[in-house]
Protein backbone atom coordinates (compact mmCIF):
# COMPACT_ATOMS: atom_id res chain seq x y z
CA UNK A 1 0.00 0.00 0.00
CA UNK A 2 2.57 2.56 1.18
CA UNK A 3 4.35 1.54 -2.19
CA UNK A 4 1.87 2.90 -4.30
CA UNK A 5 1.15 5.94 -2.48
CA UNK A 6 4.92 6.92 -2.97
CA UNK A 7 4.41 6.23 -6.45
CA UNK A 8 1.22 8.62 -7.00
CA UNK A 9 3.55 10.80 -5.37
CA UNK A 10 6.37 10.67 -7.25
CA UNK A 11 3.85 10.78 -10.46
CA UNK A 12 2.51 14.08 -9.15
CA UNK A 13 5.52 15.47 -8.49
CA UNK A 14 6.65 14.82 -11.96
CA UNK A 15 3.65 16.45 -13.30
CA UNK A 16 4.07 19.46 -11.35
CA UNK A 17 7.51 19.90 -12.55
CA UNK A 18 6.78 19.06 -16.42
CA UNK A 19 4.19 21.89 -16.03
CA UNK A 20 5.71 25.09 -14.81
CA UNK A 21 8.90 24.31 -16.94
CA UNK A 22 8.69 27.22 -19.58
CA UNK A 23 10.20 24.93 -22.01
CA UNK A 24 7.51 22.80 -21.80
CA UNK A 25 4.86 25.85 -22.03
CA UNK A 26 6.80 27.05 -25.12
CA UNK A 27 7.13 23.59 -26.82
CA UNK A 28 3.38 23.25 -26.53
CA UNK A 29 2.79 26.79 -28.00
CA UNK A 30 5.15 26.50 -30.86
CA UNK A 31 3.36 23.20 -32.03
CA UNK A 32 0.18 24.52 -31.59
CA UNK A 33 1.16 27.87 -33.44
CA UNK A 34 2.72 25.26 -36.54
CA UNK A 35 -0.74 23.33 -36.66
CA UNK A 36 -2.26 26.86 -37.08
CA UNK A 37 -0.41 28.01 -39.41
CA UNK A 38 -0.34 24.84 -41.73
CA UNK A 39 -4.30 24.62 -41.50
CA UNK A 40 -4.39 28.40 -43.24
CA UNK A 41 -1.96 27.66 -45.49
CA UNK A 42 -4.26 24.48 -46.40
CA UNK A 43 -7.11 26.84 -46.33
CA UNK A 44 -4.94 29.28 -48.64
CA UNK A 45 -4.38 26.82 -51.24
CA UNK A 46 -7.66 25.47 -51.32
CA UNK A 47 -9.86 28.08 -51.06
CA UNK A 48 -11.18 28.11 -55.09
CA UNK A 49 -12.45 24.72 -54.18
CA UNK A 50 -13.67 25.35 -50.80
CA UNK A 51 -15.71 28.37 -52.85
CA UNK A 52 -17.20 25.48 -54.96
CA UNK A 53 -18.32 23.56 -52.53
CA UNK A 54 -22.71 23.12 -52.83
CA UNK A 55 -22.88 23.17 -48.62
CA UNK A 56 -22.70 26.64 -47.94
CA UNK A 57 -22.27 25.35 -43.78
CA UNK A 58 -19.44 23.40 -45.23
CA UNK A 59 -17.69 26.28 -46.75
CA UNK A 60 -18.09 28.01 -43.32
CA UNK A 61 -16.71 25.74 -40.98
CA UNK A 62 -13.44 24.71 -43.43
CA UNK A 63 -13.07 28.74 -43.78
CA UNK A 64 -13.17 29.08 -39.76
CA UNK A 65 -11.34 26.38 -38.99
CA UNK A 66 -8.18 27.90 -39.23
CA UNK A 67 -9.61 31.50 -36.92
CA UNK A 68 -10.75 28.76 -34.33
CA UNK A 69 -7.09 27.24 -34.27
CA UNK A 70 -5.40 30.32 -33.87
CA UNK A 71 -7.48 31.63 -31.24
CA UNK A 72 -7.65 28.23 -29.73
CA UNK A 73 -3.77 28.69 -29.46
CA UNK A 74 -3.74 31.93 -27.65
CA UNK A 75 -6.30 31.09 -25.56
CA UNK A 76 -3.83 28.44 -24.74
CA UNK A 77 -1.22 30.91 -24.31
CA UNK A 78 -2.99 33.10 -21.79
CA UNK A 79 -4.19 30.19 -19.47
CA UNK A 80 -0.76 28.52 -19.15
Amino acid sequence: MSVAVVELTDASSWWHEIDDSPAWQDLVFHLINILVNGVQCVVFIFYQNVQRLKLEIVQHILLDMSSLAFFTTYALLVLF
